[in-house]
């Protein structure tokens, strides 16, 4: 952004409103780390790990997440990244993130390619550029449309409603036998993330591992 640009439309906290950045600093260090949870059942877990009874042959092994969704200050970073188009606020609060990701590659949930169009850019292919844009791959396809699964009621109709909606690219076969981090904007029921780590999985991947804003 130009300073022309900053000065006809300057920069305010999503959460406050405070001028300067688009998620200041008081608010940031006000937002508080959420506690690890098994990916899987939702229940406490260190670090986010996947609980020993949960575990399945094609499921993840983890989950890292920085806040918790249920806080209204974070419901108000994710609708800004992806309703109102803030890509700048993905690159402010990934500056601050520690980028030492212990994994061969980095892999984006896909939008489908009318949400992508309409919106510009992928908030988790951002988000994964800034963790290590070396090890970003881009081999997920996202091959239909589904509707939104916060509207839906029940696991089961999500779970059915993101059913088969991944696929991966002819390269993909440089994913067998590598760790994988998968990273989105957000997880809530966990299904979009599942299913993409069953593709993964089912395709060679020895390790999948998700990496979100919210959770």
């Amino acid at each position: 952004m130009n300073f022309l640009s900053e000065f006809l439309f300057p920069k305010k906290c999503v959460i406050c409103g405070r001028s300067g950045k688009m998620i200041c600093d008081q608010c940031f260090s006000d937002l508080r780390i959420v506690e690890g949870k098994c990916p899987m059942c939702s229940g406490r877990s260190l670090q986010g790990w996947t609980h020993n009874r949960c575990r399945k042959k094609q499921g993840l092994e983890g989950l890292s997440a920085m806040w918790s969704y249920r806080d209204p200050r974070v419901k108000k970073i994710i609708k800004g990244i992806k309703y109102r188009r803030y890509k700048d606020l993905i690159k402010e609060i990934m500056e601050r993130v520690d980028g030492n990701i212990e994994a061969d590659f980095i892999v984006p949930i896909p939008l489908y390619w009318q949400r992508l169009n309409d919106r510009g850019f992928n908030q988790a292919e951002e988000i994964a550029r800034y963790l290590d844009k070396q090890k970003l791959v881009d081999i997920l396809v996202r091959k239909k449309k589904t509707k939104p699964l916060a509207e839906m009621r029940t696991k089961e109709e999500r779970s059915e409603e993101i059913k088969g909606v991944f696929e991966l690219k002819k390269e993909a076969k440089r994913i067998v036998g590598k760790k994988i981090l998968l990273v989105d904007d957000v997880y809530t029921s966990g299904a979009t993330m599942r299913e993409a780590a069953k593709v993964l999985k089912r395709n060679g991947a020895r390790e999948v591992w998700g990496w979100v804003l919210a959770s």
